[in-house]
């Protein structure tokens, strides 16, 4: 392997590293919204259940003035409706929006992207006795598996995408000064 095709295969490296991490990291993302609305979910429909069962009687008899022109049981059906309505709507959304299977697709194209850059480690670890026409032929096939997993990957929202960027640029950075002030032999 030459100098070319080495320095080729650490930024090669570097970059589905990173995109490995940002894939990581839009799954978590999914993972933790899907939660989120989840809970809400279920702290909704709890609420209308245990009122079905007649456990909040008490807490929708506001007052004497309500309870005498009979608006009491009006004011319960209008919030329990409107719970049980939020509820089938936030259900619809939370289906419509996918943050699962969201999450499912960027754990395992993350999963994906981090497997090639374990093969160029591999090869780059072999580096010394591996001729440069092998090389060349590993690295062609290294480029068509990446192509093929970039049309077939979902897109990193551009929020996780940035910060992970930044975060690769201040390693990139801390490593070259690290290495500037390291004595050379």
């Amino acid at each position: 392997m030459n100098g070319d095709q080495e320095q080729l295969m650490e930024l090669w490296s570097y970059e589905l590293h990173s995109t490995s991490h940002a894939h990581y990291k839009a799954a978590e993302r999914y993972r933790i919204k899907n939660i989120r609305l989840g809970v809400i979910i279920i702290i909704i429909t709890t609420a209308v259940g245990v009122d079905s069962v007649g456990l909040f009687e008490n807490l929708f008899e506001l007052t004497e003035y309500t309870e005498a022109l009979g608006l009491s049981d009006l004011i319960k059906g209008t919030v329990l409706g409107l719970f049980s309505f939020l509820a089938a709507g936030l259900v619809s959304y939370q289906t419509l929006i996918g943050y699962g299977e969201k999450y499912a697709i960027h754990k395992d194209t993350g999963a994906k992207y981090s497997a090639l850059n374990n093969k160029i480690n591999h090869i780059l670890s072999y580096s010394l006795i591996m001729n440069e026409e092998d090389v060349h032929t590993v690295m062609g096939v290294i480029r068509k598996k990446w192509d093929t997993l970039r049309i077939d990957s979902p897109t990193v929202p551009e929020k996780v995408w940035k910060k992970e960027k930044e975060k690769k640029e201040k390693e990139k950075k801390e490593k070259e000064k690290k290495d500037s002030l390291s004595p050379k032999p």
